[in-house]
């Protein structure tokens, strides 16, 4: 049996037709990781396997995606931000580049409250996005990035890790 864990980077199956890609089955952490769930991961084990599940339908959407803001794609010059590198973008919803920018800013010390105002009037989390769809985005982000800190561990994984997983706790809390 897998232990679930998210991965909102959908993976991708190419389709010759057209250079269509579609989304398949999300990789899963390996059962021989199960004992690494720590005690509030298997309290809120039911959670991060809901947020796998529908992490997917979260993150329809029509606009242009960065995907994955974080400072050092962010190119500051004459009082302007500019995202460069633009390697994962997609079709998406337009709050998601917000979220990621929020884990970041978390990350970098800011209470989660204080991070979503910081994000939300310029970066899309408007007030008709769904505080549950957000709170599944933030729960399958944690899962996707403790999933990668463990089948490769690095240590610039950790304050995205547990910045995620703060702004989870915070979500929780709301």
């Amino acid at each position: 049996m897998e232990a679930p864990l998210a991965h909102p980077r959908r993976p991708r199956r190419h389709h010759a037709r057209h250079g269509e890609c579609r989304a398949r089955s999300r990789p899963r952490l390996p059962p021989r990781h199960a004992d690494l769930l720590d005690p509030w991961e298997k309290q809120h084990l039911d959670q991060l396997v809901r947020a796998d599940r529908d992490i997917t339908d979260a993150l329809t959407g029509r606009s242009l995606v960065h995907g994955d803001v974080h400072e050092l794609n962010l190119l500051v010059a004459n009082g302007q931000a500019h995202l460069v590198d633009w390697a994962w973008a997609r079709a998406g919803p337009a709050w998601v580049d917000a979220a990621l920018l929020t884990i970041r800013l978390i990350a970098a010390g800011h209470h989660p409250a204080d991070a979503e105002k910081l994000t939300a009037p310029t970066w899309g989390i408007q007030p008709d996005t769904r505080a549950t769809t957000v709170s599944t985005f933030a729960a399958a982000t944690y899962g996707m990035w403790r999933r990668l800190a463990v089948q490769h561990p690095s240590p610039h994984r950790d304050g995205p890790v547990q910045a995620a997983r703060t702004w989870t706790q915070h979500r929780n809390t709301m």
